[in-house]
């Protein structure tokens, strides 16, 4: 047997000596200890090491965890091949409706698809009934504690991906089955939604007018007062609620897609508009999750390619810029119109949105007392231990109240903190301090770890005040950029479709309206540096960037596809260009690269990956083919948004 138990050498096997029975050894060793009682010195009962975390629980959800994901793609993948199979028989000229053979595959498609939402919804309550072992308090609990809430957060987020997915090609499947008696029970299965839903894509793929007004008409109606937002998993929110708005956001994706390409630009800006009154008709609390700004840049994008691609626009093909034209002013005039009035609709959205933790403290009575707070509990409290990445999210996850009667109770007693806790400062004023201070940390984590490297303040923890007031600077840089984001857009697009001299006079008009306020906020940061002796190479560089350089990083990315195709003259020469001229102005922090060559680099993976992947948005396109219409034709429409938005 070269494979049995006699297979071993005689090497192999142990001595007389080394084979004694192990009885022996413990009777040997054990008489030391014969008449000897122990203690427990540390008073806690239990017997056994100093630390010892039993693991084996949780490292079983890590094992679930690489087991399960693996099926859910497989899952997703499943679901997204037959939603192309059913979009491809519709807009199929040549389909026989009537193809009994193919009714019963989708038929049969829709059931098993069935089956599978009915048993990944058992799957997700099996994993949100988990319970993970609370935390101590300690640095190395909350940084475990931290690492299996993750692995929790992210089987769940998989499921829920997965359920999203099977819930709408079930839709798309739907479409494809007649509406026949013998399948009556599969249309009364579907919610009012989704029957809504599934009249709405078959009249698109129609496209008769008439119909597709009316179920529009009646999706819209199905909409409106519906909840949009949800409270994420990380702040406890419900899975199942969770999936259920994001099937509702997925179908408004649709919309959005689809619409422009359906030559009904009105029809799409008005689902933008539905979706700000449902956010504000139906609020869910505090930490709800807005998916608005995704929402708002999947319409806008398409309105944009909408305008470029009418048939009356001659796009140029050499990347060398030329002299206005009077197609490219056209072209430029239509988009400006229609910026102008989608800006209005997305700076209402910004008003509403904090965009960071220290956007609580814009008053300089609320600033003054977050100061007071760290420069008195900061030097034994802000270590650079504490403030470890994992260890915030541990706190902030269960919640910094949480976190301050389990160290009153177990904690260090030296902390002044602790000492003056309920006696010289309030709880609720150190949890509302301290809350602000850990998500500001955690929001600008780079930035703190480029303080922490670069800076002789951060030995000192009651001087972390110094960068948070940098950070309020880069907050309400961040704002303006958040509100140019429209105008930014529309300039990749127009660089993306090789439309440059166009994204030439955008860029111009774009400078001359922001370079006074570039220039304001180079002044204070200066200011900055100079009362607080320091810089912060991640906030000196954004603030450099002077609203203008995603206007450039995005202009290199459209290079990159022609430079590595060589599909268009002289690209690798510009992209070689811009690059050295990037090269004169040092950026990054210490080995991290500048922001543009990572920007370089995504993009040259992305132009690799579509020569043997092709993404969704395209596959979806190629299906659904965009309706030809003139400039003057979407000037008309756009001409008939006589206000922003009616709030």
């Amino acid at each position: 047997e070269p494979f049995g138990q006699n297979a071993a050498s005689n090497e192999n096997q142990p001595s007389e000596e080394e084979s004694q029975d192990p009885d022996e050894e413990d009777d040997l060793f054990g008489a030391a200890y014969e008449d000897v009682v122990y203690r427990d010195s540390t008073d806690d009962g239990m017997e056994s090491s100093l630390f010892d975390v039993d693991s084996s629980r949780n490292d079983r959800l890590d094992q679930v965890h690489d087991h399960i994901v693996g099926r859910l793609s497989f899952l997703n993948t499943l679901a997204k091949l037959r939603k192309y199979a059913a979009v491809a028989w519709c807009v199929d000229q040549s389909r026989k409706p009537d193809d009994v053979d193919l009714t019963d595959l989708f038929r049969n498609a829709w059931k098993h698809l069935h089956g599978i939402r009915q048993q990944l919804h058992q799957l997700m309550k099996s994993v949100s009934q988990h319970k993970l072992s609370r935390p101590t308090g300690d640095v190395l609990s909350m940084a475990e504690f931290d690492r299996q809430r993750m692995i929790k957060e992210m089987l769940l987020e998989q499921i829920i991906l997965c359920c999203v997915d099977v819930v709408e090609a079930m839709s798309f499947v739907a479409v494809a089955i007649p509406d026949q008696p013998e399948n009556e029970a599969i249309f009364n299965a579907l919610s009012e939604e989704e029957r809504k839903t599934v009249k709405f894509l078959r009249a698109a793929f129609v496209r008769e007018p008439v119909e597709l007004l009316s179920a529009f008409d009646e999706i819209y109606s199905a909409l409106n007062g519906k909840p949009v937002l949800y409270v994420p998993l990380a702040r406890s929110g419900d899975p199942n609620t969770i999936i259920e708005v994001r099937v509702r956001q997925q179908l408004i994706r649709t919309l959005l897609s689809w619409l422009p390409r359906l030559g009904m630009m009105t029809e799409a800006r008005a689902i933008i508009q539905l979706v700000r009154r449902m956010e504000r008709s139906a609020p869910v609390g505090p930490g709800a999750v807005t998916e608005f700004d995704d929402l708002f840049e999947m319409g806008y994008r398409n309105m944009v390619k909408m305008i470029i691609r009418a048939k009356d626009m001659n796009e140029t093909q050499d990347l060398a810029l030329r002299d206005d034209s009077n197609q490219e002013s056209q072209l430029v005039s239509c988009l400006e119109r229609m910026t102008e009035s989608m800006l209005g609709v997305w700076l209402s959205h910004s008003r509403t949105l904090r965009l960071s933790v220290l956007e609580r403290v814009k008053s300089a009575d609320e600033w003054n007392a977050l100061v007071a707070f760290i420069q008195t509990y900061g030097a034994d409290l802000f270590t650079q231990q504490f403030l470890g990445l994992a260890n915030v999210r541990g706190i902030l996850y269960q919640g910094v109240g949480n976190w301050l009667e389990q160290m009153v109770e177990h904690g260090d007693d030296e902390l002044r903190l602790l000492q003056d806790l309920d006696s010289v400062i309030s709880r609720d004023d150190a949890i509302r301090h301290l809350t602000v201070i850990l998500e500001a940390v955690v929001e600008n984590y780079p930035s703190y770890r480029d303080y922490n490297s670069t800076t002789t303040q951060s030995d000192r923890g009651d001087l972390l005040f110094n960068l948070l007031d940098f950070l309020r600077l880069l907050n309400n840089y961040e704002r303006v950029v958040w509100n140019l984001r429209p105008v930014v857009l529309s300039h990749e697009l127009l660089v993306r479709q090789n439309c440059n001299e166009a994204a030439q006079m955008w860029r111009r008009a774009l400078t001359e309206r922001t370079s006074d306020e570039a220039n304001l906020y180079l002044r204070k940061l200066s200011r900055l540096q100079a009362k607080y002796a320091m810089r912060l190479p991640t906030v000196a560089d954004r603030l450099a960037e002077r609203f203008l350089r995603p206007m450039v990083i995005d202009r290199m990315r459209a290079l990159v596809e022609p430079a590595m195709n060589n599909t268009a003259k002289d690209a690798f020469e510009i992209l070689e260009e811009e690059t050295a001229l990037l090269m004169r102005e040092p950026s990054g922090v210490g080995f991290e690269p500048p922001t543009w060559l990572l920007a370089l680099e995504e993009e040259v993976q992305r132009v690799r990956l579509a020569a043997n992947h092709v993404e969704e948005v395209e596959i979806m396109e190629r299906l659904l083919r965009p309706k030809s219409l003139s400039i003057a034709e979407l000037q008309a429409q756009i001409d008939s948004w006589t206000q922003p938005e009616s709030l």
